[in-house]
């Protein structure tokens, strides 16, 4: 931060995303969800 350098391990990021599993219909959700998943999302 604010150009400091960080020392020991650089920090570990892990990306995430949103699913509405209450939507109606559902399958436009999981179709969403699949693409998601492809691109990298760890966890939902």
């Amino acid at each position: 931060m604010a150009g400091n350098k960080l020392e020991g391990e650089p920090p570990k990021f892990f990306m995430g995303a949103v699913v509405n599993p209450g939507a109606d219909p559902i399958e436009p959700q999981i179709i969403k969800m699949e693409k998601k998943i492809k691109a990298g999302a760890l966890y939902l």
